[in-house]
């Protein structure tokens, strides 16, 4: 049996009183929540951009290509008169509304200004330690980049609030690229990631600082990015995991005692917001899960999810659209992790328990433990030593395939079975733990049984990187994409292992996803990065999802940055043939360019078939390296 209600994790005086008053608030909207829909955001500027008749007309009318168009947009004038001079939206076509926000509305992105980092560097000495030519002068154009992708929210998002949907953040930033033209929560990790690669340690504190106080003093949680009608959901909480980032960077002890009061805000938000009792037998338990109480349309996909809602039967269009607003803030959306069938009509995100969201609060607690050790406080310090080990016996108990040495996802309303056993191959969240630590006391024995379950599952088998899963269900968070997040969780999680064989996969799987960006890159006019990779093509771009490939793009960057940081000297980049400046090139020129690239994709492929070789070898294999 399992139980959605607030948990009270025992705590010292101080911070139980705020606790409590947030579990109060929570059962209070839980109890008055039946009366009315639960809206996306607050605000005199909600009416307009969250719920209403003008919102449902413009979504549902086409004009724009991308729905995050219109709620992206500034208002000319004051909220209320927008509200009041509203046209008769039953007669009013496409060249009406078009006139209407051509009076009323600003263009969508004109409350961010360009923003060049103060502490940019044109050689950061970290970068002069990459030997490879070719990939030295990829991670110089990398860090070109986060010039274009700087941004100031606008003064007048300040002297006027109630007139925008971005959320002021008082330091610039870095955003990720594309449609997503505001910060977002947990791309800054790998976006800061590669910051201190680059040497911008004051950019990094700045854009910490904007979400340990400027968000969580506003709304007592970090948002899913920094626009009102992402209020009510967060992402994967990774903030503790930047501020230990910038401190490894820093040794900046003065800061993490700074961070420390916020870091408690978000943790209790998770408690008690986020958590779920859970019983087997006599035993209950406390983890964690993606859950929004918001039953209306997410504002920027309000055609999308009305639609959804209206075509699928047998469905309750609340729960649905807290389903598709949880999935979002998990960061998958939209994967086939949290469908009970084939189609969008069935999610059903507020089912399941995902093992990587527990493994990222586990590294929290750990990391909170440590902190507080490190600023003496003993009592604080045992607390999150004392919660880490709760939860690793949790996730141990409901989560863990001990015959696989893996964990995996709790479906809440599955038959409870006498063991775990987690569909094999899953999802390639399935690395997230390693790199949390909860492998850290392994014996041999397990690791070796979690580096046959990997080779099984031909994870990484593919020359762009870790696929998402193997279920090509249309969604951008399964076959074929490659997202750089999970690769890079998969390289540090297996480098975690302290093993022979996970270390070398982990530089196999570096170089592969390291040489797929740099084709794309190199390959490309316009020197593309994408958000997302396909295993189908080495530099190709992934797809699916609710809106077109995104290009810029911060997380990519990031992670391509970090992994040549690690490996500054054993990556290397394969070597494309120039392509003339002159677009009108005579066959014989063409025929050069397409066989030297198809050259290129055969001695992958040729290196990838040793390494297998090299490396493959099923159980028996790794049992020959136990004493390496």
């Amino acid at each position: 049996s399992y139980s959605r209600l607030p948990h009270l994790p025992p705590q010292d005086t101080a911070h139980t009183a705020m606790t409590m008053c947030t579990a109060v608030l929570v059962l209070l909207a839980a109890l008055l929540g039946g009366a009315r829909a639960l809206q996306p955001c607050s605000g005199p500027q909600a009416a307009i951009f969250c719920e209403g008749p003008l919102l449902a007309a413009v979504q549902n009318s086409g004009i724009f290509n991308d729905s995050k168009t219109f709620v992206d947009m500034p208002l000319a004038v004051a909220p209320e008169t927008v509200l009041a001079n509203l046209p008769d939206l039953d007669t009013c076509n496409t060249l009406c509304l078009e006139g209407f926000l051509n009076k009323y509305f600003l263009p969508a992105g004109s409350d961010l200004d360009e923003w060049t980092p103060d502490d940019w560097l044109s050689d950061p000495p970290q970068l002069d330690a990459i030997t490879d030519t070719y990939l030295s002068d990829f991670a110089f154009d990398l860090n070109l980049r986060w010039q274009m992708l700087g941004r100031q929210v606008n003064g007048s998002v300040l002297a006027n609030p109630d007139r925008h949907t971005m959320l002021f953040v008082t330091n610039p930033f870095i955003v990720p690229g594309g449609r997503f033209r505001e910060f977002y929560y947990w791309d800054s990790y790998w976006i800061m990631d590669g910051l201190l690669v680059c040497g911008m340690n004051q950019t990094v504190r700045g854009m910490i600082d904007n979400l340990l106080f400027d968000m969580l003093d506003a709304y007592g949680h970090v948002p899913n990015g920094g626009r009102l009608y992402y209020e009510l959901r967060s992402q994967p909480p990774m903030l503790a995991a930047m501020v230990a980032l910038y401190d490894q960077a820093m040794d900046d002890t003065d800061f993490v005692q700074a961070a420390l009061p916020q870091l408690e805000i978000e943790y209790d938000f998770w408690m008690t917001q986020r958590s779920v009792n859970i019983t087997r037998g006599a035993q209950s338990y406390v983890l964690n899960q993606y859950r929004v109480n918001m039953t209306a349309p997410r504002p920027e996909s309000y055609s999308h999810d009305a639609a959804l809602a209206k075509n699928t039967t047998g469905v309750d269009p609340a729960q649905l659209y807290r389903d598709l607003a949880s999935a979002a803030e998990s960061g998958w959306d939209f994967s086939s992790r949290w469908l009970a069938g084939a189609g969008m009509g069935s999610i059903r995100t507020t089912d399941i328990v995902p093992a990587d969201l527990n493994a990222i609060l586990f590294y929290t607690e750990s990391t909170m433990a440590q902190f507080y050790v490190t600023v003496g406080n003993d009592t604080r310090a045992a607390f999150f030593q004392m919660a880490a080990a709760r939860r690793k016996g949790a996730m141990q108990a409901l989560l863990f395939d001990a015959q696989a040495a893996v964990w995996c996802d709790l479906n809440l309303t599955a038959p409870v079975g006498e063991v775990v056993t987690c569909p094999q191959p899953g999802y390639a969240s399935l690395f997230v733990p390693l790199w949390a630590g909860l492998t850290n006391d392994w014996d041999n024995m397990t690791t070796r049984k979690f580096l046959h379950t990997v080779e099984e599952g031909t994870w990484l088998d593919h020359l762009s990187g870790v696929p998402t899963s193997f279920i090509n269900s249309t969604q951008q968070w399964d076959f074929p994409n490659v997202w750089p997040p999970l690769v890079w969780f998969a390289v540090q999680g297996l480098n975690s292992l302290r093993h022979s064989v996970g270390a070398a996969q982990a530089l196999g799987l570096a170089q592969r996803f390291v040489s797929s960006a740099y084709f794309g890159w190199a390959a490309s006019s316009a020197h593309n990065m994408y958000e997302k990779y396909s295993v189908e093509g080495v530099g190709a771009s992934g797809a699916g999802g609710e809106y077109t490939p995104q290009l810029g793009f911060g997380w990519t960057n990031g992670v391509a940055l970090s992994l040549m940081r690690m490996y500054p000297t054993q990556l290397s980049a394969p070597v494309l043939p120039s392509i003339p400046d002159d677009t009108k090139m005579d066959t014989w020129e063409i025929a050069v360019v397409i066989a030297g690239g198809v050259i290129v994709v055969v001695l992958l492929g040729v290196a990838i078939s040793y390494l297998r070789r090299r490396y493959r070898g099923g159980y028996a294999r790794i049992r020959e390296m136990d004493n390496i």
